[in-house]
This record gives structure tokens, C-alpha cells and sequence, in this order.
């Protein structure tokens, strides 16, 4: 018999404000676990973007995410402010037929005060 999973995702609504702000066009993915926030953006050819490029927009998503946290009235969402954001980008292309992905990733640590 098939196992039938389900995720519960805490603070739907500050998660989606995330991926508004950062991805309008819906290719981004926000979620919490692990002590990490977690953003994917998929689809955005990010992979093959240079190097300083991609730490740049990763600075980037996770300081925007970073000010939508800490913005939130409940103070268990502006805990997840001094987190550590974890910025992957995801590709797939089709070569010789065969499905190839391509992925990066950058853990943004919280800044120290």
C-alpha cells in the first residue's frame, strides 16, 4: 500500500508574501525547516549565471526575506529573521534525450549584532 504523505507549512502567509515580493512569476518557492529558511527559485536559467551574479541575488532574496520576517506582528516569525536563509537555484535542461539538472546554493548565515 501507498504511503500517503502531508506537510503542514507553518506561516502560509508570510511565506507566500516572500515568494510575491521575490517572484511574481511563481517560480520561487519559500519554506521553513531545520532552523533555516529556506527559498528555491527553479526555472530561471540562475545556474548559468555568473558567479558573482548569483551570490549577489542571493544577498539579495535573503535580505528581502530577512525584512518581511522581522516585519511580521508574531514574534515566532520574527525569530526566523535571525536564521540562517538558504538560497538554492534549480535548472533542468533535456541533453541526449536524458533529463539533466543543474542546481546551486548558498546558506546566507544571520548577520551578528
Amino acid at each position: 500500500m501507498a504511503r500517503f504523505r502531508l506537510a503542514v507549512t507553518r506561516y502560509a502567509s508570510v511565506l507566500d508574501a516572500i515568494e510575491r515580493q521575490l517572484a511574481p512569476d511563481g517560480r520561487l518557492t519559500c519554506r521553513l525547516g531545520a532552523g533555516r529558511v529556506y527559498l528555491t527559485l527553479r526555472a530561471a536559467g540562475a545556474t548559468r549565471w555568473d558567479a558573482a551574479t548569483q551570490l549577489a541575488r542571493a544577498l539579495e532574496m535573503a535580505s528581502a526575506a530577512r525584512a518581511i520576517l522581522a516585519a511580521d506582528d508574531r514574534a515566532p516569525v520574527r525569530a526566523h529573521a535571525r536564521h540562517a536563509i538558504v538560497v538554492r537555484y534549480e535548472d533542468a535542461t533535456v541533453a541526449e534525450g536524458c533529463e539533466v539538472r543543474a542546481a546551486w546554493e548558498c546558506i546566507v548565515t544571520a548577520p551578528l549584532d
